[in-house]
């Protein structure tokens, strides 16, 4: 095995060159591990070792190398969905207790294929882990990582980051987002929610929501990261466009979530994808729990069939059934 020590090892006339054990390839959003190479236990039981990585672009440019961590032997990793992004070097350095300092570099590459990965309802997705499309690209500030088009960017045509949800029930449905913005100036994204077939969700105003932080629900202060909703407001036509926030209702399936860029500089750092399960006329069971009307207090799962009434009290399908004496021997099963 190559090891990181100056020799060529291996004799394939490179020295100290793919010192770890990685992945030839993986596909976007595929994990893999790069792990040193000590099966004969020449670097002892805690080596000195340091790995780093960067990307090398389509055009054949390098991001800088950032560390990835210092006395480790692995590194798990996914493979970025960036199509701009072609592959992953990972960049190992030796350290021995006897002097000296040996690198040596991985690549892996980026395979066709591969899609984001599909979430659940509920489930707090990293924005990171989306599908990034350039020059939406990712940023730190201390413990956030996000995603964003930077200011002062000059073509961000076909900017975008999405996301997949899975969709169990029927039902309305809300998009979460944790954000960021400076002011009203930089706080913006234009929101999509995206069908199985291909098909924009429309939620009243057509599919193409202007999420707009400066008036959503709930209120989003500027200045720090912060949960809100996506909603739409479109002061510029007449009468002016506002629901804040949507609700939009789906039938089980696939859907993705596409973010573009409104107005460059504002960020999304996390989403979640929350069923919404309103109890509106205070009886204790929300829509989502099987109340069949909400407006109505004396009408849920679990509610005696009241015979005197045409209504279907228990929430089970039926009307007045096991009704008889006083009551209608007749019952009928409710259709939608």
């Amino acid at each position: 095995p190559e090891y990181l020590d100056g020799v060529d090892n291996d004799n394939k006339n490179g020295v100290d060159d793919n010192p770890l054990i990685c992945p030839d390839s993986l596909q976007s959003y595929q994990s893999g591990t790069c792990t040193l190479n000590n099966r004969m236990g020449w670097y002892g039981p805690s080596p000195n070792i340091t790995m780093e990585r960067r990307w090398t672009l389509a055009g054949g440019a390098n991001t800088a190398w950032e560390m990835v961590g210092s006395g480790i032997t692995s590194f798990p990793f996914d493979m970025s969905g960036d199509p701009a992004y072609q592959n992953m070097q990972v960049r190992t350095t030796h350290y021995p207790a006897g002097g000296g300092t040996y690198s040596g570099i991985n690549t892996i590459n980026r395979a066709p294929g591969g899609s984001a990965p599909v979430f659940a309802v509920g489930q707090e997705v990293e924005a990171e882990s989306g599908a990034l499309v350039r020059p939406m690209v990712t940023g730190v500030s201390g413990l956030d990582t996000y995603v964003h088009v930077p200011a002062g960017t000059t073509n961000f045509t076909g900017a975008s980051a999405e996301y997949r949800v899975q969709i169990q029930a029927t039902g309305d449905y809300l998009i979460s987002t944790r954000v960021y913005a400076t002011s009203a100036s930089d706080d913006s994204f234009i929101v999509r929610l995206i069908d199985a077939n291909g098909v924009p969700v429309d939620f009243g105003y057509g599919s193409t929501a202007h999420f707009r932080f400066e008036v959503c629900s709930p209120p989003y202060s500027y200045g720090s990261f912060g949960w809100t909703r996506v909603g739409h407001y479109n002061p510029y036509v007449s009468p002016v466009q506002s629901v804040n926030p949507i609700y939009y209702h789906l039938v089980p399936g696939t859907y993705t979530i596409q973010f573009t860029p409104r107005e460059l500089g504002s960020r999304l750092d996390k989403l979640r994808v929350d069923r919404y399960c309103p109890d509106s006329d205070g009886d204790g069971v929300s829509v989502c729990a099987g109340d069949c009307n909400d407006n109505n207090a004396a009408i849920y799962p679990g509610h005696a069939e009241v015979c005197s009434t045409s209504v279907d009290d228990d929430c089970d399908g039926y009307i007045n059934e096991g009704c008889g004496g006083g009551g209608s021997p007749i019952f009928r099963k409710v259709v939608e």
